[in-house]
């Protein structure tokens, strides 16, 4: 079933998002990750309904409300939130995990709820909240973690590590970007990080090195003009620099009625970089295990009998969740949704 879940610090921070919580509520992971759900889409009740929402999380209780949110373009919508905490061993609450799940029927949504109450609290056990994660959110959790700890180190390693790497990465160029904004000479820090990608697609398409470094400095030289208008988005700088590029080689090559030579063209490279950073999104996106076996099968080139021998499974299941793994991939790279 289709459906998405969050999970948050103490503060109430969002330390990972599913894919689903971008469909539900517009806002892109990069734009979710280190905020509040009350600064994206909530923060429309009453303060009471908050004091009690609190009261209750905060005293261990699982808590089902129905809630006014509103998505990014401003269109409000009714929510139904389940948020529990989770403990460590000690019995400290350490992490609050909220889904939301798509239900279908009156069945589906009883079924749930009675799920959800058993798998919160301070009592519950953590395969609960693996078997909701695994049925509900269509999650490769194992069945066998023993203990509130290990539940803990699997959600840190699986989701919330992998989410934290998403959030730098998007988040490294953008600080880059402000900072040259307010202070022109911090551009120099994006112009160090970039310069070497940027000559080797003109070294790549041009045989004279001195055009090639014509044309890098130039590359920059628009990007710094129009760096007070630049708007950061979820992509590198790097994909915004190399379409500059492209139409620098596309108008010199116009000037010159020259032929372009059969070697591949920077607009097939930057569309390449593109399509790896895709891949690239669309793997972090997968569960560990899905990762897993996607990586070792394509980026290791191992055999699927090497596969699970290694992960000491039948072929036929690692078969099987090559092809439920790819399936998903493609979704999240073309359709930018998840997967059934």
């Amino acid at each position: 079933m289709k459906g998405s879940f969050l999970i948050t610090d103490q503060a109430s921070n969002i330390l990972f998002a599913s894919p689903g919580c971008s469909n539900r509520a517009g806002f892109d992971i990069p734009e979710i990750l280190g905020k509040k759900p009350g600064e994206l889409w909530g923060g429309l009740m009453s303060k009471s309904y908050y004091e009690q929402f609190w009261l209750k999380i905060i005293r261990g209780e699982p808590y089902i409300g129905r809630v006014e949110n509103k998505q990014k373009q401003g269109k409000r919508f009714l929510d139904e939130m389940h948020v529990t905490p989770l403990y460590t061993n000690a019995g400290a609450i350490k992490y609050f995990i909220e889904f939301h799940p798509e239900l279908s029927s009156v069945e589906d949504r009883l079924g749930f709820d009675q799920a959800f109450l058993l798998a919160g609290g301070d009592s519950a056990e953590p395969v609960r909240i693996s078997s909701l994660l695994s049925r509900w959110m269509d999650q490769d959790i194992p069945n066998t973690l023993s203990s509130r700890d290990a539940l803990l180190r699997y959600l840190e390693q699986a989701y919330i590590s992998e989410a934290q790497k998403i959030l730098h990465v998007r988040t490294d160029d953008l600080e880059l970007i402000l900072e040259a904004q307010r202070h022109a000479e911090k551009f120099a820090e994006l112009y160090i990080k970039y310069v070497f990608q940027v000559r080797a697609f003109f070294l790549h398409r041009v045989s004279e090195e001195a055009l090639a470094e014509d044309f890098t400095h130039e590359t920059f030289e628009r990007a710094f003009r129009s760096l007070s208008s630049f708007t950061p988005s979820n992509a590198s700088y790097l994909t915004y620099l190399l379409r500059i590029a492209h139409n620098l080689l596309v108008s010199h090559y116009r000037k010159t009625n020259r032929i372009m030579d059969r070697r591949p063209m920077v607009k097939d490279m930057v569309e390449a970089m593109e399509r790896k950073d895709a891949i690239e999104r669309g793997l972090k996106r997968l569960n560990l295990g899905d990762r897993q076996v996607i990586q070792l099968k394509y980026q290791e080139g191992k055999r699927v009998k090497e596969i699970a021998e290694l992960l000491n499974r039948s072929e036929n299941a690692i078969k099987l969740q090559l092809s439920r793994a790819r399936k998903k991939l493609r979704n999240f790279i073309f359709k930018g949704e998840k997967a059934e």
